[in-house]
Parts: structure tokens; sequence; C-alpha cells
């Protein structure tokens, strides 16, 4: 590294290296440079601490010797061009630790970009299979491909006895196996009664006709018809109510006595708030909402393959049986044999 040298009291301007302003003793750019009789240069704190470990007072660079410690004169202007080094020095240390900061920043966001790309077209493709599979079955289940599972049972109808003349039918007759039926996609009518387990009652009524509950406290575990909430919300303000379930109690947390309102991933159980604090701690938990939503999209595609496969054994089936149709011999060809 060479610096211009442009001081006052120069004669001559130049480039003065790094080497040129580097102490003989530390071997390092000088630090408060001093001049001795001799005309060489060293680090103030370097010479004092050289004469005071030597047995004679001479010069490290020319052995020039001196009877007394001679005196030493600060050269200032060897101590700028000094300092100007170690400016450039530092300054130089900081654009290269930037420079690298920047550069790792810069490979960081690229990386995350990437890794960014790469999940999106990897979400697009899942999407795409999906939307493929889901079309393929509902083109294999369409109600006029499939017929119902069950089939009708036809009434019998009594045939004429057969005429002497006419041949006896075969023993064994095979029909075709019926199809599955895909249920309708409509909603059910709101005539249809719902069924017991869906209707939730007051628990504070008492008798056969007791009303259907409109809320339930997750802190009295019991649910309300309207008059018996008046009441109830009048008195406690802050309990919380949903919409009205049964079995408050399997609902509950058995050990704090809280909502079971998340699920431990590592377990693979209901939790509530204080077990994640407890026995559930550091275990991934999400909101049982989310849990149950992967987990009937997962029984839908579990659902959408057994149909699937339901469809092709009943379709190898019904083959099988037109071969044995086809290859079965009727009692006039083994008259004829």
């Amino acid at each position: 590294m060479t610096l211009p040298i442009c001081c006052a009291g120069m004669a001559s301007t130049g480039n003065l290296s790094e080497e040129q302003v580097h102490c003989s003793i530390c071997l390092d750019v000088f630090t408060n440079p001093v001049s001795i009789p001799c005309g060489h240069n060293f680090c103030q704190g370097c010479i004092l601490g050289y004469w005071k470990t030597s047995p004679l007072y001479q010069c490290p660079m020319c052995k020039k010797s001196f009877c007394k410690r001679p005196d030493i004169s600060i050269n200032t202007v060897l101590r700028e061009i000094a300092e100007q080094f170690k400016e450039i020095r530092i300054r130089s240390a900081e654009e290269k630790v930037s420079e690298e900061v920047e550069g790792e920043k810069k490979w960081t966001m690229e990386r995350k970009k990437k890794e960014d790309e790469e999940r999106l077209l990897e979400e697009e493709q899942k999407q795409d299979v999906r939307e493929e599979v889901r079309s393929k079955e509902e083109k294999k289940l369409l109600p006029e491909d499939l017929p119902p599972l069950i089939p009708p049972v036809p009434a019998p109808r009594r045939s004429p006895p057969p005429s002497p003349d006419q041949e006896p039918a075969p023993l064994l007759q095979i029909s075709p196996p019926p199809s599955p039926q895909i249920p309708s996609s409509s909603p059910p009518s709101s005539s249809l009664p719902l069924p017991a387990w869906e209707e939730v009652f007051c628990d504070v009524c008492l008798g056969d006709g007791r009303p259907k509950a409109i809320k339930s406290c997750l802190v009295c575990l019991t649910s309300y018809c309207e008059e018996h909430l008046k009441a109830h919300s009048a008195r406690f303000t802050k309990h919380k109510l949903i919409e009205p379930v049964a079995n408050m109690e399997d609902r509950m947390c058995p050990k704090h006595e809280r909502l079971l309102e998340l699920f431990c991933k590592k377990d693979q159980t209901c939790v509530c708030v204080l077990c994640t604090e407890t026995d559930h701690r550091a275990h991934y938990t999400v909101p049982v909402e989310r849990e149950w939503m992967e987990k009937k999209a997962q029984l839908k595609m579990t659902e959408i393959d057994i149909q699937q496969m339901i469809h092709e054994r009943e379709k190898k089936l019904h083959e099988i049986k037109l071969c044995v149709e086809e290859n079965k011999v009727s009692p006039a060809e083994l008259k004829h044999l």
C-alpha cells in the first residue's frame, strides 16, 4: 500500500509505501514516532523499552553507541503519515467486513427467494395433482356410470309352465353385478327430523319435555335454554359461552379443568393451555380446529381412494362373471355331445 505525500515543509511529493513507515522494533506502523541523533526513527515506547533492556545506549539499526541516553524528538511529519496509514488500514478493514456482510445478506436473500419459489412451485404442483385426482374421481363416480350399491329388489314374476316341446332353461343364470350408487350431493331437506345425537337439551330444566339448549357454558359445564341463559348471564358475566354441545365433561382437561383447545402433535392428544406449561412443555401444539380440518381432509382423500378401489374390484368381478357366463354349457348342447 502506498500513500501520496504532500505535506508542508517538504520540497517534493511522492509515494510512500507502508513498509517505509514501519518501526524496525515492533514491525508495525509507527506510534508516536521519534528520531534519535543518528537519524533513525522508532516508536517512542519501542526505543525506550529497548534501551531499558540493553546495557548500552545504541541504535538498533546502525549500532551507533552513545555515552548517555540521547535526547529524542517527536517526528510530527512522520506521525501524520503513520496516522494516515492507520486510517486507511481501518477503513479498508471496515469496507472488507461490510462487503462480506452485504455478500452474506445478498446470498441469504437469494437463497430465501429461491426456497420460496421452489415451495410455491411445489404447492402448485400438489394442487394440480389434487385437482386432477378429484376430477378423475368425479368422472369415475358419476351416477350414470355407477348403478346403486344396493339394487332394488324386483317383484317376483311367475313364469308360465314350460311346454313339453320347449327346451328347459339353463340351471344357472348370472346377471352382471350392480355398481355402487353415489349419494346425492344436494343438502337434506329441513323438514327431516334431526338425529338424537345432534340435539342438546337444557340441563337445568326437568321432565320429559325439556327445551333445547341455545348455549353451553365452559365454566359451569352446563347447557342452558333461553330462559335459564338469561339468569345465568345476569349473574356470571365473565363466563365463556359457546354453541350448545353434548358431553361437556369430555371437552375439559381432567387435570387442570380447562378447555381442551390445543392439540399436541407429539403425543397426538388434546391438551389445555396449562398442559403446555407442564407435561407437554416444548411440544408442538396447534389449535384443535386446525387439526380437525387437516384430519377431515385426510379422511376425504382416503374415502376417494377407497371408492376408487371398490369400483375397480367390482369392475373385475363383473368381467369374471361375464367370462363364466360365456363359457358355460347349456343342457341342449350337452345332449348333442
